[in-house]
């Protein structure tokens, strides 16, 4: 199709017609626009509720209709201006560089957080039949092959033409749908890490522990579970807690004003990878002495998760200390 184009100079669309005729290339041409109308509307949907939930999470807003219309013009624009001006003043330029600077920190930030090996190894649900993921791997590629002589039509070799169309269309394809791929396994789906029994002022459960029981004897519980997907990290989520009880302290006792402050500190410093195995063990006996010596159930209860992560989950924790300082 690529080397069609420009051997022709023609749109996909256009070249149909020596073939099939004005009116016969017609059914196509109309088929065409309608999925590109469907496939526009999808982009912008996902646009929209991309900034949508980014908006809320950084401001506190929700404004889908505004963000329907900001991308629904800026896709009209695009279409408007034609594939030859957008190449050539936005993708030429600095488009394709932002893309691959983003597709880059997105592979970092997947190789840097996640275990690709554990990923790989997690059982399939079979939720999905085996034409269904054929058909959801092949639609999109499939679904841009009419349009390919649209853009290759303005290539001067035929040769280059195809071995560009091939190696840029091939690697992007494998390489975002693997992505996309990962990236899914990694956000749901699988077993949880652990769960928080009890809330903030609860007991940190590892997976390996799910068969203990919730009761006065074991695990207790107000009745509150968090539970924390395979992506999370656990020390951040301490930390938040933490936050919480820093907040909450009414200040009238040394143990809970002052240790849930350097507590939260403490955890701050051990996630930036600054803290000593002997620092570690001052946070830990910080925490006990919490437990003893504040004078109600808050302060006791406050250092409770970071307690019960350090104990049921060491070897993740110590992965936060330099290797130096272990």
């Amino acid at each position: 199709a690529g080397v069609i184009g420009t051997d022709t100079g023609l749109a996909a669309m256009s070249s149909l017609r020596p073939t099939l005729g004005v009116r016969g290339a017609s059914v196509p041409a109309v088929l065409n626009a309608v999925q590109l109308v469907g496939w526009g509307s999808f982009e912008v949907i996902v646009m929209r509720d991309s900034a949508d939930a980014l908006a809320k999470q950084a401001f506190g807003l929700s404004m889908p209709l505004i963000w329907t219309v900001v991308f629904g013009l800026l896709a009209t624009l695009l279409a408007i201006s034609g594939p030859l001006s957008f190449v050539r003043r936005f993708l030429r330029k600095w488009g394709i560089w932002l893309l691959l600077a983003g597709a880059v920190w997105l592979t970092w930030n997947l190789l840097a957080r996640h275990n690709l090996a554990e990923l790989m190894r997690r059982p399939g649900t079979g939720e999905m039949s085996f034409g269904g993921a054929i058909d959801l791997v092949v639609a999109m590629p499939l679904s841009w092959l009419p349009l390919i002589a649209d853009y290759t039509r303005f290539g001067r070799k035929p040769g280059e033409t195809f071995r560009g169309t091939l190696l840029g269309y091939g690697i992007a394809n494998i390489w975002f749908y693997a992505l996309g791929a990962v990236y899914g396994l990694a956000a749901g789906g699988g077993d949880a890490k652990a769960v928080i029994v009890g809330g903030a002022a609860g007991t940190c459960v590892p997976r390996r522990d799910f068969s203990r029981a919730i009761s006065y004897e074991d695990v207790t519980t107000g009745g509150a579970v968090i539970v924390l997907g395979p992506w999370r990290d656990l020390l951040e989520v301490a930390e938040n807690l933490q936050w919480f009880f820093v907040n909450e302290s009414c200040g009238q006792c040394t143990p809970c004003r002052v240790g849930s402050l350097k507590l939260l500190e403490g955890i701050r410093r051990l996630r930036r990878g600054e803290c000593t195995r002997a620092e570690l063990a001052d946070l830990v006996s910080l925490g006990g002495t919490m437990q003893i010596a504040s004078k109600c159930g808050l302060g006791q209860a406050a250092p409770n998760v970071f307690l019960s992560l350090v104990g049921s989950l060491e070897p993740e924790i110590l992965s936060h200390i330099p290797a130096g300082a272990r």
